[in-house]
């Protein structure tokens, strides 16, 4: 299935990992920094994370309530 991006996203993308380098002990990249560029970056993430997101954004619209000192 096929994603399709705005030009200026894409390019800036791209423009990101050309500038990535290798460990210089593997000779590759660290798929982290690929991680990275492609949520950060493109906001492209996998829906495997949904839940987590979900419930991050449920902790936001629902603080804890805060404990005061009582002096």
């Amino acid at each position: 299935m096929a994603t399709y991006i705005d030009d200026v996203s894409y390019n800036n993308l791209v423009d990101f990992l050309s500038f990535l380098k290798p460990d210089p002990r593997t000779g590759r990249i660290d798929r982290d920094e690929i991680i990275l560029a492609l949520g950060e970056r493109a906001d492209i993430w996998p829906k495997g994370i949904i839940p987590d997101v979900a419930r991050s954004w449920w902790h936001q619209c629902n603080p804890s309530p805060r404990v005061t000192d009582r002096d």
